[in-house]
């Protein structure tokens, strides 16, 4: 012989027997993570790098910058001289840069 259990009543009981912190589960407050080892880096600590402030300090008198004239007329001179297909890309990559920046070249539409 079976014996039937309502359902709903099934669920009150169960809700009654549960243990509190089953209960107050959605109370529970997450530490921040303020404290211990920072993680990140497969286990070991970061470490702080050191700052980079010689970062284009040189001891050099003069400083020669190409102009931009300079470098369109060696892209120019690099084209028809490179076979290289990564090296054509780019060239012509420059080289469309600066004809828009100046106006110059063909129209697209």
């Amino acid at each position: 012989m079976a014996i039937y259990m309502d359902p709903v009543l099934m669920y009150i009981i169960y809700i009654e027997r549960k243990p509190t912190i089953m209960a107050n589960i959605n109370k529970i407050k997450t530490a921040f993570r303020t404290t211990g080892q920072v993680t990140g880096n497969f286990g070991k600590a970061k470490v702080k790098g050191a700052v980079n402030t010689q970062i284009g300090v040189t001891k050099a008198e003069t400083i020669n910058i190409t102009k931009p004239e300079t470098y369109y007329a060696r892209m120019l001179n690099a084209l028809e001289i490179t076979t290289d297909p990564n090296m054509i890309a780019f060239i012509q990559g420059e080289i469309t840069k600066y004809e828009c920046q100046h106006g110059i070249g063909e129209v697209r539409i």
